[in-house]
């Protein structure tokens, strides 16, 4: 080797060592054993000091959110994509330099899904779609199929922790598909993983969401939002990051092992004062347009051969049921966002600051006048 020189060695001397980046001050090496210590044996997968979550779904609306979540706790997130790297790559910004780290799979290539859990202490299930594309199924391959895979390399990899996000309603003889499937999926995980956490929210709401941002498009652009039965049907949506937090610390709490959480917001909204609310934030007309459930679903339909449409057949099936809250959690063995150590936020606090977009006043000032004179 070759030997410094004394003015090399002098520099190096005097060079100030770095500080411990965020990751180091989460998690120090004693606390790193701590966490390897024979309270979490039955966790495996010690291929590293730090421990190791994993988010399937990780590149969808709510996936970011437990992506952060997990990092900002200190630990190792593994993000698991079908495609290119760039699916993903914005999220490593979530997190230090090596603490995200994408993984490519396939459902069909099992070898690579265990390649993935054998490094996992947590595995967390957010792959959903509520939607089939043009001439597939890709709402059972999503919520159903997807599960069974996972399911079983977990099981064969004996991961600790596995985390499956469902949500509200989701009953396997379900006349809307999107919550048949998610249903079957749930008896999946209750049979092959008991000890599994099963989380069920409500509608999401936030930045990326086909939610409030539908309402809020359609009613800006068109003549009026779709309603079946006057939008009578009761919801209590939930904010993506509150979800997102509840979620990440019952990856982490002991205390939910075999539970299952629900997750709803604070208000109950029905469909048609969801629209008012929406309406008043933006500045615009709360127009909305009264169709039967068989022209709602006729038109729902129609609309799915657009590229990714919000407004489809199952959503028109899914306005005519409530989605509320369980009464009476406790005595149905049902957690809540309070056990997970989060107050969920009210909408008037969360939805202003995206759903301002779709306000035609605060864009006006952006208007330039094309007709321009040229002086020769």
């Amino acid at each position: 080797m070759k030997s410094l020189s004394r003015t090399q060695g002098v520099l190096l001397k005097n060079t100030k060592l770095p500080t411990p980046n965020a990751f180091q001050k989460r998690y120090s090496h004693q606390q790193a054993i701590n966490f390897r210590s024979s309270g979490n044996k039955q966790l495996g997968n010690t291929h590293t000091n730090f421990p190791v979550a994993t988010v399937f779904g990780c590149s969808g609306f709510l996936g970011r959110y437990i992506v952060g979540s997990l990092s900002d706790l200190g630990y190792q997130v593994i993000l698991p994509h079908r495609f290119s790297d760039y699916d993903v790559i914005g999220l490593k910004c979530l997190g230090d330099v090596g603490q995200i780290v994408p993984m490519r799979f396939a459902l069909d290539k099992f070898d690579t899904l265990t390649d993935i859990t054998s490094r996992s202490n947590i595995v967390i299930n957010a792959l959903g779609r509520d939607v089939n594309k043009l001439f597939d199924d890709s709402m059972y391959n999503s919520n159903v199929y997807s599960t069974e895979q996972i399911v079983k390399a977990c099981n064969e990899t004996k991961v600790g922790r596995y985390i499956h996000v469902s949500c509200i309603n989701a009953q396997a003889n379900h006349e809307s598909k999107y919550w048949a499937t998610k249903g079957i999926a749930e008896e999946t995980v209750r049979n092959e993983i008991p000890s599994a956490t099963i989380i069920k929210p409500n509608y999401i709401y936030g930045t990326e969401d086909r939610f409030l941002n539908w309402i809020a498009k359609t009613m800006r652009f068109t003549s009026g939002v779709p309603l079946v039965n006057e939008g009578s049907a009761k919801v209590q949506p939930a904010y993506c990051v509150d979800v997102g937090d509840a979620i990440a610390n019952a990856a982490i709490s002991r205390h939910t092992v075999g539970r299952t959480i629900e997750l709803n917001g604070p208000e109950v909204f029905t469909w048609y004062e969801l629209l008012h609310v929406t309406a008043k934030i933006i500045e615009e007309n709360p127009n909305s347009l009264n169709l039967s459930p068989f022209i709602a679903q006729f038109f729902g339909k129609l609309n799915e051969f657009t590229w990714g449409p919000a407004f489809t057949e199952d959503l028109m099936v899914r306005q005519r049921y409530d989605s509320v809250a369980t009464e009476n959690p406790e005595t149905h063995d049902i957690m809540t966002f309070e056990d997970c150590g989060v107050k969920p936020q009210k909408l008037k606090d969360c939805a202003g600051q995206f759903l301002a977009q779709w306000n035609k006043q605060d864009v006006d000032h952006l208007k330039i006048d094309t007709k321009l004179s040229i002086k020769r």
